[in-house]
């Protein structure tokens, strides 16, 4: 019976200095991050997400919880590809030993446009015997731009040519070969004198130049996400979203100056979006960063499209182009598209509707019936 009393004694006093020494230095040179392996990346593609914790103490820890909320349209899947996560809370387990590094690696799906931002997390551990539970809360500083998905000229039913060739061959016709825009893959309709052979030696694919233009109009995409009906689709929007995307990707590698103007607000911000004229690659980043942040869901009211649409002086000291997108089409809208059609400017309305809104639209609007996703 005195073995047992000093067992049990002994065990006792080893279960209270380790309860002590966990509950003292748990959280002491522990390290927890999470991380994705891109900033950005598009609808559809896959990006790497990596959670990593750093035991730099002596001790060991028998388990680690890293618990977090991540929008369940990242899809969360393992390096074969097999979904582990699709919900919104998550929660990974480690078990880390003394003054250990232990990296988990996994994939992360895009299936939404977005921005993710990782801002908040818990660790849970505990002590040898597992018989108490510490927790802490952990600041996360991660954020992932998913950009909308790129549209495919064959998905677009109405002629391509009324999108990016007819309403600018007589504004954008005549490039001026002393302004030089940089190089990219040769296109079969670009000249001989384009080509640039020691760009294509270097990378041993056809480059072009890109030139400027001897004029310096610009294209102007505004985008309309008022809602068009009661029981208006999120998909319409979300398409609307992509053709402007399209759209600045088109006539920027075209060499044609962009500018874009929305009412959607940031779903950061709060603040409707906007891009000066620019025309490099950067600047269509700039665009697509408005477009990702967009927020379209239900309790989110714009302001009329008609306080963000170019005033006529605008129009016309410029001669600027507009290709608006839109398929809200109140009166005011219609009367602000005749006059100013009607005083010489080119104006492309593109009105994205699903197929149940076939006969909304009057002849000046060219309808697109959005792809199902």
């Amino acid at each position: 019976m005195t073995h047992v009393a000093i067992i049990i004694t002994l065990f006792f006093v080893l279960y209270i200095i380790q309860e002590f020494f966990y509950r003292k230095l748990w959280s002491r040179k522990l390290t927890v991050e999470v991380s994705y392996g891109s900033r950005d990346a598009f609808e559809g593609q896959t990006v790497g997400f990596q959670e990593t914790v750093w035991n730099g103490k002596r001790i060991p820890m028998p388990y680690i919880n890293i618990r977090y909320t991540q929008s369940q349209h990242l899809r969360q899947t393992d390096l074969s590809g097999k979904s582990t996560y699709s919900g919104r809370d998550r929660s990974s387990l480690f078990a880390v030993p003394g003054k250990r590094r232990v990296t988990r690696k996994t994939l992360l799906v895009c299936e939404k446009r977005g921005f993710y931002v990782l801002s908040k997390g818990t660790v849970l551990s505990s002590d040898m015997l597992l018989s108490r539970t510490y927790r802490k809360d952990i600041e996360l500083s991660e954020s992932l731009t998913v950009y909308p998905r790129e549209i495919e000229v064959s998905d677009i039913e109405i002629p391509y040519k009324r999108l990016c060739g007819e309403v600018l061959t007589k504004r954008f016709i005549l490039p001026d070969p002393f302004e030089f825009g940089g190089v990219r893959e040769y296109q079969p309709f670009d000249s001989f004198r384009q080509i640039n052979f020691n760009a294509w030696a270097k990378t041993g694919v056809p480059m072009s130049n890109i030139y400027g233009h001897t004029v310096s109009q610009e294209v102007r995409i505004v985008l309309n996400m008022q809602r068009y009906s009661l029981f208006y689709r999120d998909g319409v929007f979300e398409n609307a979203i992509r053709l402007a995307a399209f759209l600045a990707r088109q006539y920027l590698e075209a060499g044609i100056p962009v500018s874009f103007v929305t009412n959607g607000l940031d779903c950061v911000t709060y603040a409707p979006g906007r891009a000066e004229k620019g025309r490099t690659m950067r600047h269509l980043r700039e665009i697509y960063e408005i477009l990702a942040r967009m927020d379209i869901s239900k309790n989110v009211i714009c302001e009329p499209i008609t306080a963000f649409l170019p005033e006529k002086s605008e129009l016309n000291a410029d001669g600027m182009v507009v290709a608006l997108i839109s398929s809200y089409d109140g009166g005011e809208l219609y009367e602000w598209h005749n006059a100013t059609v009607e005083a010489g400017v080119d104006v492309l309305w593109i009105a994205p509707r699903c197929e149940h809104d076939k006969n909304m639209y009057k002849g000046a609007v060219v309808a697109w019936e959005v792809p199902n996703d």
